[in-house]
């Protein structure tokens, strides 16, 4: 009996030790705009309404009462940093405790949201156009086609609230031209979800070489366009 105890008094210890772990961080707009990088992701859980009256730079744009968004945040890299904010902070929080616990590497919930921004005098951009070309819905049997029937094919799996995804579309497209021997096909990750568990995506954006029918290179988040070039020669 006297060796249970002790043992079981660390037990509770170590639960109440999990339960009062935070496995995010709050920041306040200032820190937020002093800290982040060129190689995070900022994410915008606002609606579709809420964004057209302007973002802040280079945000990815996921609505909270999405049916998929649960899904959609777990595409996100899990290496990177991600920063979150919506109206003023609550959906944001909820959103950092659902992608911390998905385990992402550092998850910032941005106190005060964009109303603070706005309030601080800080910046905002217009919000990027979604329907963009590249959101198709696309059968398995097109991408067997476009790598059994080229000697080169590049894939592309992405969303169209990705940030990075946008960045990279201008970049696809210059080596879409230069490139006139590869095939090239981008695929909407929200609409086709059976085909990025088939070829095992599991962030976006993600990309793949398929050279004689094999797979000769896959990358995830941005890429540099010589680099992928050099691939394709």
């Amino acid at each position: 009996m006297n060796k249970i105890l002790p043992l079981f008094f660390v037990f509770v210890t170590m639960i109440a030790c999990s339960q009062k772990k935070q496995n995010y961080y709050n920041i306040s707009v200032s820190e937020f705009k002093n800290s982040v990088s060129e190689n995070d992701i900022i994410l915008d859980v606002r609606t579709e309404e809420e964004t057209e009256q302007g973002q802040i730079n280079r945000a990815s744009s996921l609505d909270f009462y999405s049916p998929n968004f649960e899904n959609s945040l777990s595409l996100i890299q899990k290496d990177k940093k991600v920063y979150i904010y919506c109206l003023s902070g609550g959906r944001s929080k909820k959103a950092a405790e659902q992608l911390a616990q998905m385990g992402q590497f550092k998850v910032y919930n941005i106190q005060g949201g964009i109303r603070d921004w706005i309030e601080k005098g800080y910046e905002l951009t217009p919000a990027i156009n979604k329907k963009t070309s590249h959101n198709l819905e696309v059968s398995l049997d097109s991408l067997n086609n476009a790598i059994n029937q080229n000697d080169l094919a590049f894939i592309s799996f992405q969303t169209k609230w990705c940030a990075p995804c946008r960045k990279m579309d201008p970049v696809i497209d210059e080596l879409k031209e230069q490139n006139p021997h590869v095939a090239f096909l981008k695929v909407d990750m929200d609409k086709n979800k059976d085909l990025a568990n088939i070829f095992e995506v599991k962030s976006i954006p993600t990309f793949f070489i398929f050279k004689n029918k094999k797979e000769s290179w896959r990358a995830t988040g941005l890429q540099q366009k010589d680099e992928i070039q050099k691939l394709l020669q």
